[in-house]
């Protein structure tokens, strides 16, 4: 074979090699194109574009192939082009996925416990005849718990009570059998009395998963202002477990001046809970019978709708920031905190200043207020939103969003579609514009010592009143997203008596720090005088006296605990 014949087949076997490459460009820049339709995040006109630069390369490395029939570098190029549109494509496939986990229908989970006192008592055949007690509140959850008691063939009557401490009381007297009861309140019995930790046990747990329906409220998120509920668990493990809620964040999301109006509410705000027919509680009660019981209660405080929630937990905050390499906040104070875990025994300890925290370190510093009060808590809790959010959308964050959004998809709990919050990113990612926020904390009010219903009457709480100036300003900024009110015309002068206030409509129930001295002896005066005669009348027998020792809760309370408890405001 001469030599004019060995270049020719030199020639074609480098075109082979160079179309094989090509081709090979061709089959990732689809595949990649794939990706980003599924996961509709980009417009029509941005797809358009980017598919129209693909072709452009494409075309300009066929040209480069019949100029230049071997061409190291031409390769180099097609081949890092592959690799960067399967890296690309991967990422996607990460964020598509993780959207689709958290389109997943939400559901609230109500988990309730049988609970016992006699330790002989080890199975639901003990208590055969027997009586058990439950709170009215869990109407729902009962009802699934009786059910799977009767399919276990249990032979019981039972006792419905208003007043946790009654019940507990009833238990560790003898008067009952057993309790059903959630798992937050049992815990808040075990931390408060120490026979209730030390003389009760688990013989049967239920699990009453209620699915919740996306919202269905016909908003445009890239135009209409829309509210969304933050709340955040004070406790690790499943986030659609009814429990109590430590971050209260509301947001007020106008996306034609975008703007975010951030509002922290204090948990021990005294607002009216739904589930006890709206007599007064405090905010992080209400979340014992679900997040939507909460929502219900901030809606009959500010008077206007709260369109969506979204729920996280201990795992969220911890699990997101580390995925980010943490967060950069300006710390006000040194502290130690407990863990996750709620332990003191390898405590977490951050230093004053700015530095990058950790997720267990930002966790801390959120959760943290022994130092401080809860308005203090709640500026560390926004600052911690900021970090969070100036952080998620640096540059060197970009490869970890698919990791995000799966941690994300894991530990939250929301009742958005994604289909909306996928047409609003769209919208972001089409016609970008910078978004300002504001954060406030309501502290124009009062703190106080009352009763809360869902609490032993006779131990009233620390509770935070709010004042007609805090309804005004949450009331005003609502109303300011439709451009209903010209602000100029207002004043909000805390040490003006005669500043104009818009206020929210009028809610019977809602004690603030105004009417608290002649509106608490009202709403309560509805109340029964004595509510034992309500379970007399739901007692569908009688029950004998116990010769056994009357347990005293009082007696009973853990001394530490209840110090630390009063520390921080009675803390439940």
């Amino acid at each position: 074979m001469n030599i004019k014949e060995l270049t020719m087949k030199d020639k074609k076997n480098n075109s082979i090699i160079d179309l094989i490459l090509l081709l090979i460009y061709l089959i990732c820049a689809l595949y990649f194109m794939a990706e980003l339709y599924l996961g509709s995040l980009l417009s029509f006109r941005f797809m358009l574009l980017l598919g129209i630069g693909l072709l452009l390369i494409l075309i300009l490395l066929f040209l480069s192939i019949s100029k230049n029939a071997k061409s190291l570098l031409r390769r180099l190029i097609t081949i890092l082009l592959c690799l960067l549109l399967l890296a690309l494509s991967i990422v996607q496939m990460g964020i598509r996925t993780a959207f689709y986990e958290l389109d997943n229908v939400p559901k609230t989970t109500y988990h309730l416990s049988l609970i016992v006192s006699d330790e002989d008592v080890m199975d639901i055949k003990d208590i055969k005849g027997g009586e058990i007690g439950l709170l009215a509140d869990q109407a729902n959850s009962n009802t699934f718990a009786l059910n799977e008691l009767k399919k276990a063939k249990a032979s019981f009557t039972y006792v419905e009570y208003i007043d946790y401490s009654k019940l507990i009381l009833d238990l560790m007297n003898g008067r009952l059998d057993g309790i059903l009861v959630n798992d937050a309140l049992y815990q808040k019995m075990c931390d408060l009395y120490t026979d209730v930790a030390a003389n009760t046990h688990t013989i049967k747990d239920f699990n009453h998963v209620v699915k919740i329906n996306f919202n269905q409220r016909d908003k445009d998120l890239n135009s209409e202002p829309f509210t969304v509920f933050v709340s955040g668990m004070d406790q690790n493990g499943d986030v659609s477990l009814a429990a109590k809620t430590d971050v209260n964040m509301l947001l007020m999301v106008d996306p034609s001046r975008h703007h975010v109006e951030i509002i922290s509410l204090l948990r021990d705000t005294y607002v009216p809970n739904p589930a006890y027919d709206y007599y007064p509680d405090k905010l992080t009660h209400t979340s014992y019978n679900g997040i939507d019981n909460t929502v219900e209660s901030i809606e009959s405080v500010f008077g206007f709708p709260i369109d969506y929630y979204v729920r996280v937990n201990f795992s969220t905050l911890i699990n997101i920031v580390d995925t980010l390499d943490g967060i950069d906040v300006d710390v006000a104070l040194s502290f130690c905190e407990q863990d996750s875990n709620r332990s003191f025994d390898t405590p977490i300890c951050v230093d004053e200043g700015w530095q990058r925290l950790n997720g267990e370190e930002a966790l801390a510093y959120a959760r943290h207020r022994t130092s401080y009060s809860d308005v203090e808590r709640t500026k560390a809790q926004q600052h911690i939103v900021e970090a969070l959010a100036q952080r998620l959308f640096s540059t060197d964050s970009i490869p970890k969003i698919s990791d995000v959004l799966k941690t994300a998809s894991e530990n939250i709990l929301m009742n958005v579609d994604m289909a909306s919050v996928k047409a609003f990113m769209r919208n972001e990612i089409d016609t970008p514009r910078m978004w300002t926020f504001n954060a406030v904390s309501l502290t124009a009010g009062t703190t106080a010592m009352l009763p809360c219903i869902s609490w032993d009457s006779s131990w009233p709480l620390s509770v935070y009143l709010l004042s007609d100036t805090d309804l005004s300003m949450v009331y005003s900024k609502y109303l300011e997203m439709f451009d209903v009110l010209d602000f100029s015309l207002f004043n909000f002068n805390l040490n003006n008596e005669l500043s104009e206030e818009i206020m929210p409509p009028y809610n019977s129930y809602l004690i603030t720090a105004e009417n608290v001295n002649y509106k608490l002896d009202e709403v309560f005066a509805l109340l029964p005088a004595d509510p034992i005669e309500i379970y007399e009348t739901l007692e569908p027998g009688t029950v004998e006296e116990n010769e056994q020792s009357v347990f005293d809760p009082m007696a009973q309370i853990q001394t530490s605990k209840l110090a630390r408890a009063r520390e921080e405001s009675n803390s439940e």
